[in-house]
């Protein structure tokens, strides 16, 4: 902004005035016009102030006016003048980000060198500016910066923020904004397992005049819903007891490498402790026993993940098992932790195995009445504890005696318990990763490649009415 300023005799008029009388006598004053900045700074023009002009050539007429057009600028004696002309924030894949700014000297003069200051929610890095001259500029990447999931950080960015350079304006050195850290990963999966029905031609849920000896095509869906990427995916599809794996095993139309496939694919695996009183809360270094599918196999736990967190080994777990034959390691998931009876029938002295319906913490052994029960490795016979004899301890134990009634038949038998422990229900399916050696990423949604499509046939083995179970994990980069 500028004043321009006509003064008579005012210490800002340049020359001198001459006193004048007109016919009338009165007398007139003449002044030179002179243009001032706002700041009383030195001005430099193009009009030429200092040129002589006449005012007034004959009585009694009013004076002239006298213009001179041109431009001009204003400034404080060559200062430069430091600003941040742009910055801009990239967000990196780790979820930090960095600033990227462009500092430059506006002024008339040279700036010697200086700092910049790049201040994230109050953490201040600074960036070492060269000397710029009138007209310079610099630009720089720095970081990166922290940036926490779901929340909104303020980076401020300043020039010459130790104040060096003597500058025109030293009101003008900042620019900030409020800067948007991406949302917090959420990583989940979901699954869908249908099955095809060859009559309709369509994926079904249920198929109602299955046949034993009758082979279904199963699919099984699983959809990364989250917004990560996920990797490492695993899924384990449980076959009921009245379905066996039949082959032609597909993921995302692709066979199967058959040396992928473990033996008795689907089927969860048995296993019963050699120490009748291990402890869920020290599950290392303990060793099973499997009932079924695969009898009297010896596995050693040799590693677990407290998915939980609940310190103890417990349903959907992860561990690891040593075959104590070939010293293979396997992961499997928990399933059930169950308690298991070694029970003798009093009429036929035959010995079997019966599982707990419910987890074993699920179970109060000093009042066992009215707890389901079921055959290890029998498909469907379920059975209820309706009498108990205590041999005086107070808990379902060694030496007790219980009646169970066969809830098919009615049927009530007597048994005799020859031991009580906590056994281990576990899963072992595909490795997704296996079929792609170079890696497979399951993408967010909705991006392309989302969702893993896995299909496989099954054999009707027995009747009845029955369901299967379908579970898939993943894993992301945040996952540690």
């Amino acid at each position: 902004m500028f004043l321009v300023k006509y003064d008579e005799g005012a210490t800002h008029i340049i020359g001198a005035t001459n006193d004048l009388k007109d016919v009338t006598g009165t007398h007139l004053k003449l002044a030179t016009i002179t243009i001032h900045c706002e700041n009383d700074g030195y001005c430099i023009t193009l009009l030429d102030l200092n040129e002589s002009c006449e005012i007034g050539n004959e009585a009694n007429e009013w004076p002239e006016a006298a213009w001179h057009d041109g431009t001009f600028s204003c400034r404080d004696n060559d200062k430069p003048d430091l600003v941040i002309t742009e910055k801009y924030e990239t967000l990196l894949e780790d979820g930090n980000f960095t600033v990227n700014y462009t500092v430059a000297n506006v002024g008339a003069g040279d700036a010697d060198a200086s700092n910049t200051s790049i201040s994230v929610d109050g953490t201040v890095l600074k960036d070492p500016v060269p000397e710029l001259g009138a007209g310079a500029n610099y630009t720089n990447t720095v970081g990166k910066f922290e940036c926490p999931c779901n929340t909104n950080v303020t980076v401020l960015v300043c020039a010459d923020c130790d104040n060096e350079v003597d500058e025109e304006d030293e009101e003008n050195n900042c620019l900030g904004n409020v800067f948007e850290c991406p949302p917090c990963p959420e990583p989940r999966i979901e699954v869908n397992k249908t099955v095809w029905d060859p009559v309709n031609n369509e994926w079904v849920d249920e198929i109602y005049d299955a046949e034993i000896g009758d082979i279904y095509k199963f699919r099984c869906e699983v959809q990364n819903t989250s917004n990560v990427n996920l990797t490492n995916i695993t899924f384990w599809d449980i076959l009921s007891c009245s379905l066996e794996f039949a082959g032609n095993m597909t993921v995302c139309n692709i066979p199967v490498n058959d040396t992928l496939i473990p033996p008795y694919p689907f089927k969860p695996k048995r296993l019963h402790p050699v120490n009748l009183t291990w402890d869920p809360y020290a599950p290392i270094s303990n060793e099973f026993v499997e009932l079924c599918p695969d009898q009297d196999k010896k596995y050693h736990l040799s590693s677990w993940g407290n998915t939980n967190g609940d310190d103890k080994l417990s349903q959907c777990d992860q561990i690891d098992m040593t075959d104590l034959e070939n010293g293979n390691v396997s992961w499997y998931h928990v399933d059930l932790l169950p308690y298991t009876l070694l029970l003798t029938n009093t009429e036929t002295n035959d010995t079997m195995y019966f599982d707990s319906e419910q987890d074993y913490l699920e179970i109060n052994l000093s009042d066992p009445l009215e707890t389901q029960w079921k055959e290890v490795c029998c498909c469907k016979d379920r059975y209820l504890l309706v009498d108990w004899i205590d041999n005086g301890n107070g808990i379902l134990d060694f030496c007790d005696d219980i009646y169970l009634r066969d809830e098919k038949t009615g049927a009530i038998t007597e048994y005799h318990v020859e031991e009580v422990a906590i056994d281990l229900v576990v899963s072992r399916e595909g490795r997704i990763n296996d079929q792609y050696p170079q890696g497979f990423v399951l993408t967010s949604y909705p991006l392309k490649n989302n969702t893993i499509i896995i299909e496989a046939d099954a054999r009707v083995v027995g009747c009845g009415e029955d369901y299967n179970l379908l579970w898939a994990k993943g894993k992301y980069e945040g996952d540690g």
